[in-house]
């Protein structure tokens, strides 16, 4: 996956995201963004950021399994996303 691809399907798993309000509320919750944070992240909408909406989707299956299929991925797909975005850094050798 090409890392303009990943974040186009982050930016658009975060509009499915947002499109749930108790989701919201819990992604504002355990990343301490306000809604007025959460916009301003959005309009940045860098990888950092993005990886924080691919890696609290993925806490739940269930949550992977709706996101993945609202925007045209494969679960595996999904989670592959989250690598492209973090680059080397999210590479571990352990």
């Amino acid at each position: 996956m090409k890392k303009e691809i990943a974040q186009g399907k982050a930016i658009a798993a975060l509009v499915w995201l947002s499109g749930n309000v108790e989701l919201t509320e819990q992604f504002l919750g355990a990343s301490g963004l306000s809604v007025a944070d959460l916009r301003d992240s959005i309009t940045t909408a860098d990888d950092g950021f993005l990886t924080a909406v691919i890696e609290f989707i993925s806490q739940n299956d269930a949550w992977v399994l709706e996101a993945a299929q609202a925007i045209d991925l494969t679960p595996d797909e999904f989670v592959t996303m989250r690598h492209v975005l973090l680059g080397s850094a999210g590479m571990h050798w352990t």
